[in-house]
């Protein structure tokens, strides 16, 4: 298990630790009884097999107990998710774009970054995107059609989305540790599947709003007036792209 470094990641590990140990300990109770059972009614021991009638009491005991249990471990798990997917309030909205093999990530400033496909592992550096600390982050995500299906996944944060080629969804994460963490995609998408990840950097927020106000583009503002969708120009010129596919499978 990563570090952890946001308040979800914190909520995913002690759900999943909560099911870990009730999972154990029922596993151990079952195990024991049956040794218990197959010792104390061997067939030497009871050569003559007796009738044993139905107990009411115990058949609820043994309903009830494991029901309680496992909708404990629902609810557990539920009450995290639910508060990831329902927040309300944030600070910021930055939308995630992919296309085979890449992500791009446009900001509220117009600032957008396509990370690159790591095919040398010594020599090519992963892309940096930056997220402020202490900052609630809203992450809109949407595949092209047609595509393979992604999944946002940052393990640090514990946060993990399937992207749909044609549909929206949606995840926030709020880090409270500065550092670099990796972004990858934690669905098998083909050829580049393993190399498609980029470097998640949480810095201050006055270092991120100097990193945003460098990489701004021109005239941003009038750019996103004119069109909320940031789809539009991404990746430019979309056959130049889809002729750069095609070199990297022939490289292959």
């Amino acid at each position: 298990m990563t570090e952890v470094v946001s308040g979800y990641a914190s909520s995913v590990d002690f759900a999943m630790a909560y099911i870990t140990i009730i999972s154990i300990v029922m596993l151990l109770l079952i195990t024991i009884v049956m040794v218990v059972f197959v010792v104390k009614y061997h067939h030497k021991k009871h050569p003559n097999p007796k009738q044993i009638h139905g107990s009411a009491l115990l058949e609820t005991v043994w309903i009830a107990i494991p029901t309680f249990v496992v909708i404990s471990m629902f609810y557990v798990a539920y009450v995290d998710y639910a508060d990831m997917r329902e927040t309300t309030v944030y600070d910021e909205e930055i939308h995630v774009h992919v296309k085979s093999w890449q992500w791009n990530w446009t900001y509220k400033n117009g600032t957008s970054i396509s990370s690159i496909i790591v095919k040398d592992l010594e020599k090519d550096k992963p892309t940096d995107y930056y997220i402020p600390l202490g900052k609630t982050i809203k992450f809109v995500m949407k595949g092209f059609e047609p595509d393979f299906i992604h999944s946002f996944f940052i393990p640090a944060f514990r946060i993990k989305e399937d992207i749909v080629p044609g549909r929206t969804t949606y995840l926030f994460v709020t880090p409270e540790k500065t550092g670099s963490f990796i972004l990858t995609c934690a669905e098998y998408c083909g050829l580049w599947h393993s190399r498609m990840y980029a470097n998640v950097n949480v810095v201050s927020p006055e270092a991120y709003e100097a990193w945003l106000l460098e990489n701004a583009p021109p005239s941003s503002g009038e750019e996103l007036a004119e069109s909320d969708d940031p789809e539009d120009d991404m990746w430019g010129d979309e056959e130049e792209y889809d002729e750069g596919d095609e070199g990297l499978s022939s490289e292959e």
